[in-house]
């Protein structure tokens, strides 16, 4: 799907919203959302956020307006990006993870931001406290490092013999490192060795399978951050081509082709953030709105990359897999 496309999905996902609200703004006047993301425009992944909206009242053009910012995959780009939003004076900014709320922290301390997956936020020093955020900071936090455990555990269960782990990501992101760690430890109590490659461009790609395919690793975890699913499809087609077992940390990548994933389901929390939304826009204070985590969590098996590469998923994860691919 070209660019373009993807561009008139996401115009036609926000014509969705059609029906009368009442804010908490002046008569007359629109609301204005910023979208701040290090990933790329992913119109399906925002349908559950626009749906939402249009079930709270909103009416795109006529009531809220949207301006919507995509670093594609470049983390570097969120800085001016964010900036940009910031001059449009919106009244307020969804962010979709860590970096890409420390990014709008830095642009601003007035306008009100809800980010929908940054992990660990008090670790992080986004908020205060869970309970009780303070500043201008709120929203839904992923704990990514608590699906660690339950990604190795996966891993482990369809390659059982698999000592050296690779973990794709990018370490100018916090929450990674602290997730890698996280990693290390439990590998170290199972006989297995997890190493951080880096993975947020096309050529960063290329050299962690290129190390992984000589240095013989027995398998990968791919993270959730939005810069690597802007190259999902490149991830999992290497992966077949090298035929290695994979657990990603998004189900978009199970939908492309991959092996396996758990991750919090991304449709509700992507209400949620509309939510969340909907709140401050009626007058609520970050500081003064906890910040939620994940209850709901989705397990996608594709039993024809399983078959391809010649693993049995076990049927423990199958029968707790929320949908089987065929």
């Amino acid at each position: 799907m070209s660019r373009f496309q993807r561009r008139q999905i996401l115009i036609a996902a926000c014509a969705l919203l059609a029906a009368p609200f009442a804010l908490g703004q002046p008569a007359g006047r629109l609301a204005r959302i910023g979208i701040l993301s290090d990933g790329s425009e992913d119109p399906p992944l925002w349908l559950p956020f626009w749906d939402q909206l249009k079930k709270l009242g909103y009416v795109e053009g006529k009531t809220v307006v949207v301006e919507a910012r995509f670093a594609q995959g470049v983390p570097a780009r969120l800085r001016a990006q964010a900036a940009e939003l910031v001059a449009l004076k919106p009244d307020l900014i969804v962010t979709i993870s860590t970096p890409s709320t420390q990014a709008a922290m830095k642009a601003t301390s007035t306008i009100p931001i809800v980010f929908a997956g940054a992990s660990d936020p008090v670790k992080s020093g986004l908020v205060a406290s869970l309970s009780r955020p303070g500043g201008n900071v709120t929203g839904l936090a992923n704990m990514v490092s608590q699906l660690a455990d339950k990604w190795l555990e996966m891993l482990l269960a369809i390659a059982p013999g698999a000592r050296r782990i690779a973990y794709l990501g990018h370490s100018s992101n916090q929450a990674i490192r602290e997730t890698h760690q996280s990693l290390q430890e439990t590998g170290r109590s199972r006989g297995a060795t997890i190493r951080l490659l880096e993975a947020s461009t096309p050529d960063e790609i290329a050299r962690a399978f290129e190390l992984m395919v000589r240095e013989k690793f027995d398998g990968f975890i791919v993270s959730p951050t939005p810069v690597l699913v802007a190259h999902l499809q490149n991830i999992v087609d290497l992966a077949a081509r090298h035929r290695l077992p994979a657990v990603y940390g998004r189900e978009e990548y199970v939908a492309a082709g991959g092996l396996l994933s758990y991750s919090r389901d991304i449709v509700e929390t992507y209400r949620r953030v509309a939510d969340y939304a909907h709140r401050i826009l009626q007058g609520a204070k970050p500081a003064d709105v906890p910040i939620e985590q994940p209850s709901s969590f989705r397990t996608v098996a594709n039993l024809a990359t399983a078959r391809a590469l010649g693993i049995k998923i076990p049927q423990s994860i199958l029968l707790r897999a929320d949908r089987v691919i065929e």
